[in-house]
């Protein structure tokens, strides 16, 4: 009789332990199935955001940190370009140029860099490309533009990583951002490659638009 009644003792405390563990388990999958469906709703409304432009703006700093690139505005109507320059120093900002005719890329480009060197049309504009350079020669091989300036470039420019920045992509931006058909300018100057204009901005390698550095 002991041993029947220890055996039945040990049966009724296996059965409450299971019955304990059954709220448990079914709590746990509650609690699992809650937190997938907050997942779910936070990646949903995440993505919504998104799509209707609500994302975080970036944080405008005092200098211009390239690499960060928000979304870019229509360049222009056919027939016209943006040309960049300066307002302040700072960042670049297009000035609006009727094209004289309907043209195709290459004369497109072109037009682009002997506007940019003769200077804004806008007094509100400033260049901040360095006086007296010319444009020497200008060409294209496959989607890269090489434009070859003349030693004025280098030898009037005194500035910087700031202004060499805006002097570098003013032509970079201008171009790329107006010939869809491109996607690099390599600078030359007098047919040679050099290191940088004044220490900061690679040159030995072709160049490709950067954003951050306009204010629309």
């Amino acid at each position: 009789m002991k041993t029947q009644h220890t055996r039945q003792t040990g049966s009724r405390t296996r059965r409450e332990r299971t019955t304990e563990e059954v709220p448990t388990a079914r709590f746990m999958t509650v609690v699992i199935a809650v937190s997938c469906i907050a997942i779910v709703l936070g990646l949903y409304f995440i993505n919504v955001l998104f799509k209707h432009g609500l994302s975080p703006q970036p944080l405008r700093t005092a200098d211009v940190v390239p690499g960060a690139f928000p979304a870019a505005r229509p360049i222009a109507a056919l027939n016209q370009v943006r040309i960049f320059y300066t307002t302040n120093g700072r960042y670049l900002t297009p000035e609006v140029v009727d094209l004289p005719r309907e043209m195709n890329s290459y004369e497109t480009a072109r037009f682009i860099l002997e506007e940019l060197l003769k200077g804004p049309r806008v007094g509100i504009f400033e260049s901040p490309i360095s006086s007296d350079t010319t444009l020497l020669a200008m060409y294209v091989q496959k989607n890269e533009i090489v434009v070859n300036l003349s030693k004025e470039f280098r030898e009037n420019f005194h500035g910087g990583l700031v202004p060499e920045l805006l002097c570098v992509y003013s032509i970079v931006n201008s171009l790329i951002l107006n010939c869809k058909e491109y996607e690099r300018v390599r600078f030359l100057i007098e047919g040679q490659v050099v290191d940088t204009l004044s220490g900061n901005v690679d040159l030995t390698a072709p160049l490709v638009e950067d954003l951050s550095l306009i204010r629309w």
